[in-house]
């Protein structure tokens, strides 16, 4: 391969040439730039060989020598050599390959030898250009071998810039379309053949024959040029005859004069036409008006190409056109080579301008839009090459501005789109571990392009197709990885390691072998646990398995949390004392049994207890002191006690009653041992229709949220739930009154039901002497094992229990027990005062007013909660929209002119006391007071407790909760209202005379016991003078209260 510096034609020749090994140009984005030395402008990447089969589908700019061998080349797009860079050469000596330029325009700069002594085939197709050689120059040698092979299609057009010397003697030159010599064409024992009927052959230089073999052929119709030589053949019975146009070539500058073309020949008789074409090888439009032999064209700004086209009368001529001259406007551009480019990081190839004219000057400018206008000049950018930057934010376009001694300046057409496509490095988000759940780890990336794909190294490769700017990377088995993004040409640099740790089992022999156990280890117990020095720790993990016969003991108070599974083999045990528990997260299978107590202290008698299973396939018989006991569940069918046996399984969910036998009146406690596997997951239980009563209970062996699942099944229960205490022994039936005794002979009343609802808990004391003995208001954690009742509020359905009402700890109030009072951490702003009515015999019960989130001033199930009113004796409550609240939730924010009526029932006469049980959020700092209507009296209830005497009955309009002080004095006349109330002891009438505004609705009597005598409707009455008569009283002091439209107020008067 010759490495001198060949002309441009030649260049691209080479190139083609060198095409091979089965390689094409792959598929990318419109506007690529193809550089033939870039590995990645081929498919399969890599730069081609020179022997194999290349296919040229996109444009190609060629920038090395290139030689082609045994292989076959077809080029389906332009071809070029890089302007302004050495030409690079086209060997192909002795090689068998072949080349077919079937499109566009192929542009070799320098062309050695095509074939020496081997067949070698050249062919251009119907519409198809090659051009050899460089434009101007004609001091290439193009040498053609004995065996070669050149056929010029019909439509086709071979340009040659340079001296041919054909020796194709045994091979073949077959001209169909146009062959164009821009030099002299000798003949060496060669031949060529131009087609008479298509075939066109022009020179500038000498046609010439040397050798016995050398002939030209033809049909009797070619009009060469200079045809002289020996042995010279031109056609069968053909003439030779000169066509030429002078000069050859001229360079002016823009819009300068340009000097006369003449165009001669001794063909006789010939007629003239001038045309004109921007390009050699282009179209050719015919000048209007010129048809002499001489031709001065007016001014120009571009390069133009000139031709004559004539018709002569000499036999076998017929029209012909004779070889093109350029006019070369100075400092317009002849070639450029400024393709977009497209690179992931790594430098931009070159792009250049050739110009013609003396003292050409070059300046490059850069811009953000495809314009050669607007752009910012390249500091040092002078010459006709220049290599972008890559060091370029989005995509840039870039024009030369050329300028010459003509000084007109030129400016070129901007360049293709210039893009630095390296997408960026993922970034590394959340790092999932494996754990007992899912074996495989995870990993987040985010700030990925829109399109493309993720590549993973590492432990295991892989790639993925990317679906949005950020995404979870999961299945990663234990390892290191490393992942790296392609947006389809380019590839990001790769991310740091990601490392997918193994799952870790952590073993208890006689200690830990991983140190603390924690949430992401496999918990594994082999030997006794907890060794002699307790730790008294709560313990987590994501799995446990209890084996080998080790003998585990979760010691009362603590908490053993899982995420997963609990597995209980290999003759080990695992036990839940008293107050323990076991949490699960995650709904899944456990295996094995598992022991669980559960200890009731301080029954008295024959007290019942309410129980539920924690585990699966339990019988009733939980302890040796029920194996004579008396079973119950509920029916919520027909809302009535069910009978059950000792041996009845207790069924998940569900609330069962089992009473003690004990007949001494010394408290005692009863051990609940369950074994079977523990129930985890979601649980459904069926209820009752509208208003029935439902027996349910704790499903797992930990203690639940009451608000969490009064909360989940909000459609289907009311929302307070009941438990029962057992505050009182049985007795003889016939020794119950007000007809709340059970049946039998022996029966408890009903006064034992404590409740919750989201406002809190009320609970039904123990008061002996008038001092409190046992508290036991529910705290909203509803213990393990516990059993309690609810009322459905639809026509059935199911209630659900799930793994995320479970709680740690807070497994201590088994009612009924003997607790101290707890307070509740809630999730929710709770403001509350329980209030307590007593007397000094015992009687107690309990209300509750809070001031909740979420709740309003009406009634509302989740908020408040009805009494049972099975108290015996007495029942304490609020009133709200005519029911008889135990628990009422008001609205924040709280107002402090915000008043609670407030309503009892007794059984009994005598004296009570109302009392601040306990306060919580900020009526700790309210001031909370006690009006009495009928003794017009308001109590300061921090202060102190508040006692009175009443009858037995029902009031529900004698007491308010109230949070400031004002009140009407008996025995007073407010101001503001303007109201007089006198009796008139000689007329027995009750004067009231009305000065202020309100309107008088209506006026009651009441004894001083608090006893209604009467009550009178006198809002249609004369307001300033109303009269009542009352006759048939006996004598003493009576209270009397006027109801206005503004509010009430009262007086004493006295009656003789």
């Amino acid at each position: 391969m010759l490495s001198s510096k060949p002309s441009i034609a030649t260049q691209v020749l080479l190139m083609v040439l060198f095409v091979c090994c089965g390689k094409s140009i792959g598929q990318t984005t419109q506007g690529a730039a193809y550089i033939w030395s870039t590995t990645t402008s081929w498919t399969p990447t890599g730069v081609p060989t020179s022997s194999g089969t290349v296919t040229v589908n996109h444009p190609l700019t060629l920038d090395q020598d290139l030689t082609i061998g045994t292989g076959n080349y077809t080029f389906n797009q332009d071809v070029t050599d890089q302007p302004g860079l050495p030409n690079y050469n086209l060997t192909n000596s002795n090689a068998t390959g072949s080349l077919t330029i079937a499109s566009g325009t192929t542009t070799i700069g320098g062309v050695t030898d095509i074939g020496g002594n081997s067949t070698f085939t050249l062919t251009v197709k119907n519409g198809a250009t090659l051009v050899l050689g460089t434009p101007g120059s004609i001091s290439n040698n193009f040498l053609i071998g004995n065996k070669a092979n050149i056929t010029i299609e019909q439509g086709a057009t071979l340009i040659i810039y340079g001296n041919i010397v054909n020796s194709n003697s045994s091979g073949d030159f077959i001209v169909n379309g146009l062959l164009q010599v821009y030099g002299d064409y000798k003949t060496d024992n060669g031949n060529i053949d131009i087609n008479g009927t298509t075939g066109q052959f022009y020179t500038t230089g000498a046609m010439q024959t040397q050798g016995s073999s050398s002939t030209i052929y033809g049909s009797g119709n070619e009009c060469t040029s200079n045809c002289s030589g020996t042995s010279l053949g031109c056609g069968s019975g053909g003439n030779s005859y000169t066509a030429t146009i002078l000069p050859l070539s001229q360079t002016v500058c823009s819009g300068g004069a340009i000097a006369q073309m003449t165009f001669t020949t001794n063909a006789p008789s010939s007629t003239y036409q001038w045309e004109s074409s921007l390009t050699a090888g282009g179209i050719y439009t015919p000048i209007s008006g010129q048809t002499s032999s001489t031709y001065t064209p007016s001014s120009l700004t571009v390069t133009t190409w000139f031709r004559m086209k004539y018709t002569s009368s000499a036999s076998g001529c017929g029209t012909k056109y004779s070889a093109p001259i350029p006019v070369y406007v100075s400092a317009s551009t002849y070639t450029q080579s400024t393709s977009g480019q497209t690179v992931c990081g790594g430098t931009f190839g070159p792009i250049s301008v050739s110009a013609f004219g003396t003292s050409l000057t070059y300046q490059w400018f850069s811009n953000t839009t495809a314009s050669n206008s607007g752009g910012t000049s390249i500091s040092g950018a002078t010459s006709n090459i220049y290599t972008p930057s890559n060091a370029i934010s989005g995509t840039k376009y870039y024009y030369c501005v050329i300028n010459s001694s003509c000084n007109v300046p030129f400016t070129t057409a901007v360049s293709g789109a210039f893009t630095v496509n390296t997408p960026t490095t993922p970034i590394i988000g959340t790092i999932t571990q494996p754990d007992c759940v899912t074996s495989t780890g995870s990993v987040i990336l985010s700030g990925l392009p829109a399109s493309g794909t993720i590549y993973k190294t590492g432990t295991v490769t892989a790639s993925y197709t990317i679906t949005g700017t950020t995404m979870t990377i999961s299945g990663l088995a234990a390892g290191t990885y490393n992942f790296s993004v392609s947006n389809g040409s380019c590839s990001s640099s790769i991310t740091g390691d990601v490392v997918i740790n193994s799952v870790t089992t952590n073993t208890w022999t006689s200690s830990w072998d991983k140190g603390t156990p924690n949430s992401s280890q496999k918990l594994v117990f082999t030997g006794n646990y907890p060794p002699a020095t307790d730790p008294n720790v709560d313990i987590n993990g994501c799995s446990c398995m209890v084996t080998g016969g080790a003998e585990v003991t979760i010691k009362s108070g603590r908490t053993l949390t899982i995420t997963n599974d609990l597995t209980v083999v290999g003759g080990g045990t695992l036990t839940f004392e008293n107050n323990a528990s076991l949490v699960q997260i995650n709904n899944v299978a456990n295996t094995g049994n598992i022991i669980y107590k559960r200890i009731t202290p301080s029954l008295i008698e024959t007290d019942y207890a309410y129980w539920s299973s924690p585990v699966a396939g339990q019988t009733l018989n939980i302890s040796p002191d029920y194996a004579y006991g008396t079973f119950y569940s509920y029916d919520y069918s027909i809302d009535n006690w069910a009978a059950e046996s000792l041996s009845t399984n207790m069924a998940v969910g569900n609330g069962y009653i089992i009473r003690g036998q004990k007949s001494d009146n010394t408290a005692y406690n009863i051990t609940g041992t369950f074994i079977g596997v523990p129930n985890n997951g979601t649980k459904t239980i069926a209820v009752g229709s509208t208003g029935t009563s439902n027996l349910l209970g704790n499903p797992y062996p930990s203690a639940i949220n009451a608000d969490t699942f009064l909360a989940v099944n909000s459609t289907i229960l009311d929302g307070t739930i009941y438990l029962w205490t057992h505050n009182t022994a049985i007795q003889l039936a016939s020794s119950i009154t007000n007809g709340t005794a059970g049946s039998g002979l022996y029966a408890y009343t009903s006064d034992d039901y404590a409740s919750y609802n989201t406002t809190g808990g009320v609970g039904v004391g123990n008061f002996a002497n008038g001092v409190e003995k046992t508290t036991n208001r529910p705290t909203g954690k509803i213990a393990a094992g516990q059993a309690f009742f609810t009322t459905s509020k639809t026509t059935g359905g199911t209630v659900t229990f799930n793994n995320a009402m479970r709680v740690l700890g807070n497994n201590t109030q088994f009612f009924r027990t003997k607790n101290p009072k707890t307070k509740t951490t809630t999730d929710i702003e709770k403001n509350r005062v329980w209030l307590n009515l007593t007397n000094t015999e015992g009687a107690f019960k309990q209300a509750l007013v809070g001031y909740i989130t979420d709740a309003t001033n009406d009634y509302e199930s989740r908020f408040d909660g009805e009494s049972f009113d099975g108290n015996e004796y007495v029942d304490f409550y609020s009133i709200n929209e005519d029911k008889n609240l135990v628990i009422q939730g008001r609205a924040l924010p709280f107002d402090e002119k915000d008043e609670v009526p407030l309503g009892f029932r007794t059984a009994i006469d005598g004296a009570f006391t109302i009392n601040i049980d306990e306060v919580d959020g900020f009526l700790v700092n309210q001031s909370v007071f006690l009006e009495d209507k009928l003794t017009n009296t308001v109590t300061d209830l921090k202060s102190g407790n508040y006692t009175f005497n009443t009858t037995a009955g029902t009031f529900n309009d004698r007491f308010v909760l109230k949070y400031s002080n004002k009140t009407l004095g008996v025995g007073t006349i407010d101001k503001e209202d303007g109201i007089v109330v006198l009796y008139s002891n000689n007329y027995k009438t009750l004067i009231i005379h009305n000065n202020g505004d309100s309107t008088i609705n209506s006026v009651s009597l009441f004894s001083m016991t608090g006893q209604n005598i009467a009550v009178w409707d006198v809002k249609d009455s004369e307001q300033t003078n109303i009269q009542i008569p009352i006759k048939n009283i006996s004598s003493g002091i009576y209270i009397v209260k006027v109801k206005t439209t503004d509010g009430e107020s009262s007086k004493k008067i006295v009656i003789r």
